[in-house]
């Protein structure tokens, strides 16, 4: 037991900083999708857009991180994520903040939305994971849970300031503003604390081909794939429109953001609770209450008309299921197809998953643009997320390293 603690505590020694790196990267890579629930209702009504023609840039950009993503997850296995992401922080940051410059004609919009993906592509969630798995083993849960933990920071931050910046400079000042913040805090804390996994090089000669072409069949891809692609589509939905929608139960804005904002805490104790026990427990009993906890939200978002306790809660639970539920996927696709090709691997399946993400707000501006509310779209979020659940249930076990 002390040896096994020994070794732990060493782990996370020499890993702590490539953790506390990756968590501010993603939370950066997170500015779009939150950000622009808040700025949302000022550009369409200047741009004059429908909801469903702003929203139809999420599906361009995950189009664009299927072929993006698979090619720099190949080099990150190959070459290492600090060099990778190196390429992409500037570029990024300057793509984000040119997206205050579009005007009228939508093909604008949708080509600074490509933009800021391809650039995105050198610095998403797969390069950050990629370096934490390769250092932690024992911990890994745990340690995935903290990196991926910057989806929950930027849930929380990226609304609160995005209102904040938008009371004072307006919505195209403030994709410049959240970005210039994010890079003067990343850029020098990745140049001082992130590097390559120690075994990297030793695991990039193995695989190959084969192991690829094995894993991409193999049933747990396959079901992680199915039932993460019903999940993200009905979370990334309600998460892009959840100011919108807590405002449409009669709340006012600057409310709707602070509530939002509490999606954000909530999916950072839900990352670091489920990463802990993951560690301990098995996987498939977690993942279930994880994704059931979605279904319980839009039951709690569909009654909260006039209650903010109601819309709260179904806040927190969206909140504690989104931080959860990629802890869960992102472990057992560690465990079963190990270090040697998972980048590339983690790069296709969330391409994947972000193209089902991308029809998530797509559907939802659809069926407000028809119906005038989001009943309906809560409504699906129910046997989506209780499907997905089913699904996970079913998987066969992750091997232990």
């Amino acid at each position: 037991m002390t040896m096994q603690a020994n070794a732990q505590g060493s782990e996370w020694a020499r890993g702590w900083p490539i953790a506390v790196v990756g968590q501010l990267g993603i939370a950066g890579c997170t500015i779009f999708a939150f950000a622009t629930g808040v700025l949302m209702e000022p550009m369409i009504a200047e741009l004059g857009w429908s909801r469903t023609a702003f929203s139809s840039a999420f599906f361009l950009q995950m189009l664009a991180g299927l072929v993006i993503l698979p090619a720099t997850g190949w080099l990150a296995d190959r070459y290492g994520p600090r060099r990778i992401a190196i390429l992409g922080l500037l570029p990024y940051t300057l793509s984000v903040g040119l997206l205050g410059a579009v005007g009228q004609p939508l093909w604008q919009w949708w080509a600074l939305c490509l933009v800021m993906a391809t650039a995105q592509g050198f610095v998403t969630q797969t390069i950050w994971i990629s370096a934490v798995v390769g250092w932690f083993q024992r911990s890994r849960g745990l340690a995935i849970a903290v990196a991926l933990s910057g989806v929950g920071l930027g849930s929380f931050a990226w609304p609160i300031l995005a209102a904040m910046a938008l009371e004072q400079f307006g919505w195209r000042w403030t994709f410049f503003a959240l970005a210039a913040g994010w890079a003067a805090l990343m850029v020098p804390t990745f140049l001082l604390g992130f590097r390559d996994p120690p075994r990297a090089a030793a695991e990039q000669t193995g695989g190959g081909k084969g192991a690829w072409l094995a894993s991409v069949r193999s049933p747990t891809f396959l079901g992680l794939m199915l039932a993460g692609g019903l999940f993200s589509c009905a979370y990334f939905g309600a998460t892009v429109n959840l100011v919108p929608i807590i405002k449409a139960s009669g709340q006012p804005l600057a409310t709707a953001a602070r509530i939002a904002g509490a999606l954000g805490l909530a999916a950072i104790a839900g990352r670091l609770l489920v990463g802990w026990l993951l560690d301990r427990f098995p996987t498939r009993p977690l993942a279930i209450c994880v994704f059931m906890m979605l279904p319980l939200a839009a039951v709690a978002l569909l009654n909260a008309e006039g209650s903010m306790p109601l819309a709260l809660l179904g806040t927190v639970l969206i909140g504690f299921a989104t931080g959860a539920e990629m802890d869960v996927v992102t472990f057992i696709a560690a465990r079963t197809f190990g270090t040697r090709v998972f980048t590339s691997i983690y790069a296709l399946f969330t391409s994947v998953l972000a193209i089902s993400a991308s029809l998530g707000p797509l559907l939802a501006g659809y069926l407000f643009d028809r119906t005038g509310s989001y009943a309906v779209f809560l409504m699906a979020i129910i046997p989506l997320g209780t499907v997905g659940a089913l699904i996970m249930g079913l998987l066969p076990a992750p091997r232990t390293d």
